[in-house]
């Protein structure tokens, strides 16, 4: 909603100037209820949707990355492993698809792993990486200014790029 959707609703409205549009955040499987229930005529929501109601068109995909400073030692590295971060302290989302993605990952070093917070606002947890708190992993779209601005870093995890699809769904 924050990084992506302005871009996104601004071409829109260019397009379609006289549509009225009514956004309202919430968590994914609210988005799907929202949209089966009547209550809303489509919603932007992180895939797979396991809803046979609904129709859904892939619109936008993003990789999770692991996000530090820009002075810190793993920002010169081209991936990361879940080994590669014992020792350090970790800013993990409290919950959510993410966070239960990053959990399998992790859970080869799950008992070396620091995880120093859980922090439930995108927003908090790059200003906490910002003052030096810890590393964080956040969508790549979601500290594309910091990053351009030198203040931030991003690394790809490995073995593999964990990339999250998002989907519009209609009835």
């Amino acid at each position: 909603c924050i990084y992506v959707l302005p871009r996104v609703f601004s071409q829109f409205k260019k397009e379609f100037p006289n549509v009225q549009l009514h956004v309202n955040r919430s968590f994914g499987s609210e988005v799907v209820k929202a949209v089966v229930d009547n209550l809303a005529d489509f919603g932007i929501t992180q895939l797979p949707v396991n809803e046979h109601k609904v129709q859904v068109a892939q619109i936008h995909t993003d990789e999770i990355k692991l996000v530090t400073l820009s002075d810190h030692p793993l920002a010169r590295q081209k991936q990361v492993t879940a080994q590669d971060l014992i020792g350090e302290r970790l800013l993990m989302p409290r919950s959510g698809t993410t966070r239960s993605r990053l959990n399998l990952w992790i859970g080869i070093v799950e008992d070396e792993i620091n995880v120093s917070m859980e922090l439930d606002s995108t927003e908090m947890m790059k200003r906490f990486v910002l003052a030096g708190l810890g590393i964080k992993f956040l969508a790549e779209s979601y500290v594309a200014d910091e990053v351009e601005a030198g203040r931030l870093a991003v690394v790809s995890l490995a073995p593999e790029k964990m990339v999250r699809r998002f989907g519009l769904i209609y009835r």
